[in-house]
């Protein structure tokens, strides 16, 4: 950073005891930037003379030679007795007339721009208030149209709901009649399969009895005829014991009878066995029905 110069720390001096500081200062000599007081008063630049002769005149008070070269007093002679040059007090009383005639200049056109902008304002808050009135309006509307969609959303919503439930009746009702047709054709398919195994069943059984009665029968026939063997036996044996009565004679005849009687007996009882043999009947189980 550059060190102060001499002029700027003067023109410092004479701010600080305005007591503006270099902004307000800067405005007031008419600056319309803050760059040309910034670099003077806070970097220290040497103030040109374009930039001194605004200063003056605005505050005329203030020693022109004194700032540029450090002469006499700070304040102007016109203002305070003081040895000066010509020059500084020329520049300084001409500073003087014409600030005051600029300061009176505008001052009129200040009035002028005051009521200018007094009506602008008044304008301004007219128009400010009929477009608050129509902002209000506008928001109004808004929020009514917000609450016609908020209340649009939820019929869409109560809709959806409603058909949602519809389509789950529609689709349970399905779901019920698929299960209970499946079920029907399920004990169809089973009552089916039952009686097909019925049928199996009962021919296998038949074929079974029809066996057994072959076997059955063929053993019939075979006791019979061992029956009828040992029949002719005792035939012959009941002769011969009637010979030998006839020979021994009438005191073992009833002996004889008796025996005789015994085998009539037998042969009474054998003969009811093969009577009932021969009247066997063959069991047929019913027909299961399909």
């Amino acid at each position: 950073m550059e060190e102060y110069s001499p002029q700027a720390k003067r023109l410092k001096e004479f701010i600080d005891d305005t007591g503006m500081n270099h902004t307000e200062f800067g405005r007031q000599c008419g600056f319309k930037s803050n760059r040309t007081m910034q670099s003077i008063y806070t970097e220290g630049k040497k103030p040109t003379a374009k930039a001194l002769t605004k200063i003056v005149q605005r505050f005329p008070q203030l020693n022109f030679d004194w700032v540029l070269m450090g002469v006499g007093s700070k304040i102007n002679p016109a203002f305070e007795e003081a040895i000066a040059s010509p020059s500084a007090k020329d520049k300084s009383l001409l500073g003087g007339f014409n600030q005051i005639q600029k300061k009176l200049n505008r001052h009129d056109l200040n009035l002028n721009e005051l009521s200018l902008d007094v009506e602008k304002i008044i304008e301004t808050v007219k128009n400010n208030m009929f477009v608050q009135t129509q902002s209000m309006a506008n928001l109004t509307n808004k929020f009514e149209r917000l609450a016609n969609k908020i209340n649009d959303a939820f019929k869409y919503q109560d809709n959806l709901e409603n058909d949602r439930k519809k389509v789950y009746n529609k689709v349970k009702q399905e779901h019920i009649e698929l299960i209970v047709n499946l079920d029907n054709k399920r004990k169809e398919q089973r009552k089916k399969e039952i009686a097909e195994s019925r049928e199996i069943l009962y021919n296998d059984l038949n074929g079974m009895l029809d066996k057994n009665w072959k076997l059955y029968k063929n053993k019939i026939d075979s006791d019979l005829a061992e029956f009828n063997k040992t029949l002719e036996t005792i035939i012959i044996l009941q002769n011969e014991i009637q010979d030998k009565a006839n020979e021994r004679g009438l005191k073992q005849e009833q002996r004889y009878k008796d025996a005789l009687n015994n085998l009539q007996t037998i042969h009474n009882e054998a003969k009811a066995s093969v009577e009932n043999l021969g009247k066997f009947t063959k069991h047929v189980n019913p027909k299961p029905g399909k």
